[in-house]
């Protein structure tokens, strides 16, 4: 795969399934289904800033051309709220 290349749009609040708000990068890019776990990077110094983690639906011709991302710091702090002995699966693409 190649970069797709993005734009920031705007900091958003998503809704889980459980009705949860959480905080989201908005992201003007023309995203594929299966590009979810993809890091997304600054060009400036290539620092990761999140995940992607969904998107708008997409068009007729299967992008989307809105994406969402895990803000990397809300990685960060679930992560270090997880237990050393947590597991989690690792899904081949």
């Amino acid at each position: 795969r190649v970069a797709i290349p993005g734009r920031f749009r705007r900091a958003v609040q998503l809704r889980t399934s459980t009705d949860a708000l959480r905080p989201a990068l908005a992201l003007d890019a023309e995203v594929l289904k299966g590009d979810s776990g993809s890091p997304v990077l600054r060009v400036s110094d290539g620092r990761v800033m999140g995940v992607l983690i969904s998107r708008q639906a997409a068009g007729e011709d299967g992008i989307s051309r809105v994406a969402y991302a895990a803000p990397i710091d809300a990685l960060r702090s679930w992560l270090s709220g997880a237990p050393p002995d947590d597991r989690f699966y690792l899904l081949p693409r």
